[in-house]
């Protein structure tokens, strides 16, 4: 369903019970946010689009079930930054202030740190654009450990990356992407269109957010599902879903719901 048209469905929904698996999408073409309840009142959300009314579909959604967001979201994955996967992800990682939180390992480069978050950079209070939502998601970071400096996600997320796990209720996360060879080309590419000394700035032509996005394997006690994001057909063996294909470290459970 879209995201700006969620609400009257939500308002059907009744919590899920301690022993349910609960799997829900919202988006339908642009805008996508993906909640899993891992049982016992545990919370994934990957990805944040926007309801209607311009707060994030999850809160709304957590709202109407009675789950505290700050105490019950465990895990909040940005997958890339695409501006309709990312829109409500600065409210939700605010409220859900006690998640982990894990984006993609493309973005993790000193030099587009350096782009996005340096003293000249103004996307720390800027608010439209992706790279001012990846700032401002960065420095929720710092401030939960009171960093002097901005602060990274509790993870970089790359493939055979560990996201989640909780040996007690059998949940495992595991990122199936970016590969590391998808990583290392995001990292270079970024620098070839960095400004030398001197030089006027360039323009920036960084690779498409969606050939960064991370895959996720979620296994539980029940269905193991796969959460794609908006990882695509890589243009070699080593890139998007041939990448993930070609991978030496697949999960040997087989998943029941794909997306």
């Amino acid at each position: 369903m879209n995201c700006g048209d969620a609400l009257d469905w939500i308002a059907t929904k009744n919590p899920p019970q301690a022993d349910e698996i609960e799997f829900s999408l919202f988006g339908k073409g642009r805008g996508e946010c993906v909640v899993v309840h891992f049982g016992n009142g545990q919370w994934m959300v990957v990805d944040s689009c926007e309801a209607a009314a311009g707060r994030p579909v999850a809160l709304e959604y957590f709202q109407v079930l009675g789950v505290n967001v700050a105490t019950q979201v465990r895990l909040i994955v940005a997958s890339h930054y695409h501006s309709d996967h990312v829109a409500g992800m600065v409210e939700l990682l605010t409220n859900a202030s006690s998640a982990s939180f894990v984006t993609s390992d493309a973005y993790s480069g000193e030099h587009f740190l350096q782009l996005v978050l340096g003293e000249d950079s103004d996307l720390l209070t800027s608010q439209k654009s992706s790279g001012s939502i990846f700032a401002r998601l960065m420095q929720i970071m710092a401030d939960r450990v009171e960093a002097k400096e901005i602060a990274g996600p509790s993870l970089w997320a790359s493939e055979g990356s560990l996201v989640y796990q909780d040996v007690a209720s059998g949940v495992r996360v595991l990122a199936l992407s970016p590969s590391a060879p998808v990583v290392t080309r995001s990292r270079t590419s970024i620098v070839k269109y960095l400004p030398k000394v001197g030089e006027p700035e360039r323009e920036s032509r960084p690779i498409d957010p969606n050939d960064l996005s991370v895959a996720l394997h979620v296994e539980t006690t029940g269905p193991c599902l796969l959460l794609g994001g908006d990882l695509y057909r890589g243009a070699n063996s080593q890139a998007g879903w041939q990448g993930v294909v070609s991978s030496r470290v697949l999960p040997a459970r087989k998943c029941h719901l794909i997306k």
